[in-house]
């Protein structure tokens, strides 16, 4: 799949996936999707949303991993990365992208809530 195709199907990931509870990722789950959400990132228009969102959502992703292992994601990112496959990618995605779709989710309605609250 491409990245233009990834960013479409994000898209409408974010409108179609319903709100459920956020399954707990294993921290190396965390790592394949911010390497993933990374690489999309650094593949689309500089200046373009999806450049932020899937900027957003790569930190997103390093948070929850330095926050399960206690330590910088930068090594195991960086060895991780040399690993993988165009094939691991679309896989990686697969996994990832419902997630990404929940968060967005779940900032929408943060979003409603502080906006009913003013």
């Amino acid at each position: 799949m491409t990245v233009r195709g990834l960013a479409a199907l994000a898209a409408i990931a974010m409108v179609t996936y319903p709100a459920a509870a956020q399954e707990v990722a294993t921290p190396a789950e965390n790592l394949d999707c911010a390497i993933w959400a990374a690489n999309l990132a650094g593949s689309v228009e500089e200046t373009s949303e999806d450049m932020a969102a899937f900027g957003m959502i790569m930190t997103w992703f390093i948070g929850l991993y330095e926050g399960q292992v206690g330590r910088d994601i930068d090594e195991p990112l960086a060895a991780r990365a040399r690993e993988l496959t165009d094939a691991d990618f679309e896989a990686i995605g697969e996994r990832c992208l419902p997630r990404m779709a929940a968060f967005g989710n779940r900032l929408t309605v943060l979003g409603d809530k502080l906006q009913a609250a003013k």
